[in-house]
């Protein structure tokens, strides 16, 4: 799914992986040849693994990025026991990918891509990516010319805050932190073009879903 839709300018030499690792990337084992000579033909490698996850069907994130912010190692781990044969689980790996590549809070603040907005919906704030395409992109979305740009969730367990869509506004997106249709528009691919990771056709894909041009008001009316 996301090779159909991103590319990313290609590295010329072998990706060397760091020694050491930090967090939970520690855990997974990685090859010393990838440590040592690297590996080529790579813009990315992703580490994989499946073992019980408490609360989640799978988890991914990156591990080490480029010094213009984007991963270029990352993790994922998957439950066994939640791996069916059906589309629901290959948009799953999806959305974990999407992670892997860079699609949360810790990578996205960094690059100047989220903003406060103080008083919306009786919140003291939620958090948004405005980012100039991300915005434009929410904006004719939800047919809203005031949107601020695409707002992100605030609730839920361990990564789900701050990582995700506000379901309110996205249950049915890929990035939603609920899964649903899983539906991969040009939402999500707005966020990853202001990464730097390029989208192919951007214009083109998922123009109209469920939530889709809904009065403005309910999504970014402010309280008193």
């Amino acid at each position: 799914m996301h090779s159909e839709r991103l590319f990313v300018r290609s590295m010329r030499i072998s990706l060397v992986v760091p020694h050491p690792l930090y967090g939970v990337c520690t855990e997974f084992t990685i090859p010393r040849e990838h440590q040592r000579k690297g590996v080529p033909h790579t813009d990315m490698v992703i580490y994989a693994a499946a073992a019980p996850v408490t609360g989640a069907a799978a988890w991914a994130g990156p591990c080490i990025t480029l010094r213009d912010g984007r991963p270029f190692v990352a993790v994922l781990n998957y439950d066994p026991r939640t791996l069916i044969l059906a589309d629901s689980t290959v948009r799953q790996a999806a959305h974990e990918v999407a992670h892997a590549l860079g699609f949360g809070y810790e990578i996205m603040e960094p690059l100047g891509m989220v903003s406060k907005i103080p008083n919306v919906r009786g919140k003291e704030f939620v958090m948004v990516v405005s980012s100039a395409i991300t915005k434009e992109k929410a904006r004719e979305h939800y047919n809203c010319p005031t949107a601020p740009g695409m707002e992100l969730e605030d609730e839920g367990y361990g990564g789900t805050a701050g990582s995700h869509w506000e379901r309110r506004n996205a249950l049915d997106e890929l990035m939603s932190g609920i899964s649903g249709a899983s539906l991969y528009t040009s939402l999500t691919m707005s966020a990853f073009e202001s990464m730097g990771i390029l989208s192919r056709q951007l214009g083109e894909w998922r123009k109209t879903w469920p939530g889709a041009g809904m009065p403005a008001v309910l999504f970014w009316k402010r309280s008193a």
